[in-house]
């Protein structure tokens, strides 16, 4: 990727925040999104040990990929689904007064990027299940931030949802069908408690924009900090790395990680001292696209690493030679990560301690295929 920076504001990692320790919170639900063996997903709800499970049903239709809990019972979560009938036209509007604004980056005219196209599936979108099971959409290809608005003849995929402590916010993903990049955007949640409630959605702002400039963006994996003040998210300057910014402005961008490895999907500590994130740390690329689009991920290699953000240290948490690690969720007591493990029968719940006193296990209560975990 050629990327050169525009209007960067900070080069180096923000100094961590102090914070005072939160008490230690119980573990009181997880959600979880299984896959049956025939491709179908469904949302549950299970306890700690995962043994008392519930299903959140939802109307057909929704291949759901990532889920994340919501405030008041309520679950944010990406799907592939049917677009039906939306205008196209890009939204939401700006304020009276304000004018529209079209994405721009230095390199959009390069012959080499005329005319060009990406394999993004843009069916995948945000929603939002309400607990009586009704289901609001958040997002639809043309959901923009007018400061930094959809060129014409794009349109974007949404996904990888992060909520704010308070419910009120989410960060994700939106990926451009037209030039390939990904932004981080966060969405303003309203009020509604059921779908028919909903007037629709609240101001939609690209943090991305708020440093990159004109320069070509591939940010993704949003993760927010328990104080709601800071996101955490991974972009490529010739590896992926993780990096934090401020989550209400997308300013004071700072690198955490500068490294050779592919690192992904970081998650905060509750204390807001550390970060936790997946780290590819084997041989080759640790992820490839087939020609149709599908991944062929490692089976070993993808480990966890818990950051210090205080002592600048890093802990390996899961070994190299185990299945691979993917998207960590840290217990709200801040004592164990819950992750991912790609083991020979499909991915299942594992969890390792967040100092690394000890060896990732296998969670016993479930023994499903799984596409995310989200704890509260």
């Amino acid at each position: 990727l050629a990327i050169d920076w525009f209007d960067w504001v900070q080069t180096g990692a923000p100094a961590p925040r102090p914070m005072q320790l939160p008490p230690a919170a119980p573990f009181q639900r997880a959600l979880l999104v299984t896959e049956d063996a025939d491709g179908s997903t469904t949302l549950v709800d299970a306890s700690p040990d995962f043994s008392d499970q519930r299903e959140l049903p939802l109307p057909d239709g929704y291949d759901v990929l990532d889920a994340r809990w919501g405030r008041n019972g309520e679950v944010v979560f990406s799907a592939k689904a049917a677009l039906g009938a939306y205008s196209g036209t890009p939204h939401p509007p700006p304020p009276p007064g304000s004018q529209r604004r079209e994405h721009y980056t230095l390199d959009q005219f390069e012959p080499t990027r005329l005319g060009e196209t990406h394999e993004v599936d843009v069916t995948e979108q945000l929603f939002r299940r309400f607990p009586d099971g009704t289901v609001e959409r958040l997002t639809d290809p043309s959901t923009e931030d007018w400061r930094d608005g959809l060129r014409a003849g794009d349109a974007r995929s949404n996904g990888q949802p992060s909520v704010s402590p308070d419910g009120g916010t989410v960060y994700y993903t939106s990926t451009s069908q037209l030039t390939g990049e990904s932004f981080v955007m966060a969405l303003r949640l309203g009020s509604a408690r059921t779908a028919s409630e909903s007037s629709g959605v609240g101001e939609v702002l690209s943090l991305t924009n708020g440093t990159s400039g004109a320069a070509w963006v591939d940010d993704q994996h949003p993760g927010v900090s328990e104080d709601g003040a800071r996101v955490a998210f991974t972009f490529t300057d010739g590896w992926n790395d993780v990096w934090v910014m401020d989550a209400g402005t997308g300013f004071n961008a700072g690198r955490l990680t500068d490294d050779s490895w592919t690192d992904s999907t970081p998650a905060f500590t509750p204390d807001g001292r550390s970060v936790v994130y997946a780290s590819y740390r084997g041989s080759g690329d640790g992820i490839t696209i087939n020609s149709d689009g599908s991944l062929d991920v490692q089976p070993t290699g993808w480990v966890l690493v818990r950051r210090d953000l205080v002592a600048n240290t890093e802990t390996l948490l899961s070994p190299v030679g185990d299945p691979s690690a993917f998207q960590p969720a840290v217990d709200p007591s801040g004592t164990w990560v819950y992750f991912l493990s790609l083991t020979p029968v499909g991915p299942r719940i594992a969890r390792v301690p967040t100092d690394g006193s000890a060896p990732p296990t296998m969670v016993a209560g479930d023994l499903r295929a799984h596409r995310s975990v989200d704890l509260r």
